[in-house]
C-alpha cells in the first residue's frame, strides 16, 4: 500500500489567544499566548507565532513557560514571527492548556483592531514538521485585540488664551505632548467649553 500523508491537528479545535499586558496604543510589554495542544509537543519542539503587521514591533529574545509546560524556552524573532524553542523539559501531552509569556511586544500606535493573528503552529525540532496549526476555517487562530488611544503619555495638556480679560478676543495656545506619533496627514481636534 502507498504512503499516506497526514495533516497537522488544529489544536483540537480549541480557540487560542494572545493578550497584551496593555491594550493602550503604543504600549510596550508582555503578551500572553494561550493554546491547548491537539497533539503532544516533544521536549525539543517549537512554537511559532506570527503577529499581525499592525503591531509596531516584536523583539522577543526570551520567553517564559507558564502553565502546562516544563523546561525553558529560547526565543528568536524575525520581523513579527516569534519562534520559541523548548529545552530541558518533558513532552507536553495532548489536551494540555499551555501559557507562554512573550516580552518586548509593542502595540500599534493608534486605536482600533489589530486584525486576526497571522499564524500559530507547533512543530518538531526542525521547525517545519507541523504538529498543530491554527487555521481561519476552524476559528483557532488567535483573534484580534482592540487597542484604545493613548492619553498623551499621561502628560498634562493646556490651552492658554492670549488675554484672560472677560470678552477679549485673540489667540489661544494649545500645548500637549504626543503619546504616539501623529502622521503627516493627521488631525488635532480641540473642543472648547460652551463658556467661550
Amino acid at each position: 500500500p502507498p504512503a499516506v500523508t497526514f495533516t497537522p491537528s488544529t489544536f483540537g479545535g480549541v480557540a487560542t489567544s494572545v493578550t497584551p499586558a496593555s491594550l493602550v496604543a503604543g504600549a510596550a510589554g508582555n503578551a500572553v499566548l494561550v493554546f491547548t495542544t491537539g497533539n503532544p509537543i516533544p521536549a525539543d519542539g517549537k512554537i511559532i507565532l506570527e503577529f499581525p503587521t499592525t503591531f509596531a514591533a516584536v523583539a522577543a529574545t526570551a520567553a517564559t513557560a507558564g502553565t502546562g509546560m516544563t523546561g525553558t524556552l529560547a526565543a528568536a524573532t524575525s520581523g513579527r514571527v516569534v519562534t520559541l524553542t523548548r529545552s530541558g523539559g518533558n513532552e507536553i501531552t495532548a489536551g494540555t492548556e499551555v501559557t507562554v509569556t512573550i516580552p518586548s511586544v509593542t502595540n500599534q500606535k493608534y486605536e482600533g483592531s489589530s486584525g486576526v493573528f497571522v499564524g500559530l503552529k507547533t512543530t518538531l525540532s526542525d521547525g517545519s514538521t507541523r504538529i498543530d496549526e491554527a487555521t481561519t476555517g476552524t476559528g483557532t487562530l488567535p483573534p484580534a485585540v482592540t487597542f484604545t488611544p493613548s492619553t498623551f503619555g499621561g502628560v498634562a495638556t493646556s490651552v492658554t488664551p492670549a488675554s484672560l480679560v472677560a470678552g477679549a478676543a485673540g489667540n489661544a495656545v494649545l500645548v500637549f505632548t504626543t503619546g504616539n506619533p501623529i502622521p503627516a496627514d493627521g488631525k488635532i481636534i480641540l473642543e472648547f467649553p460652551t463658556t467661550f
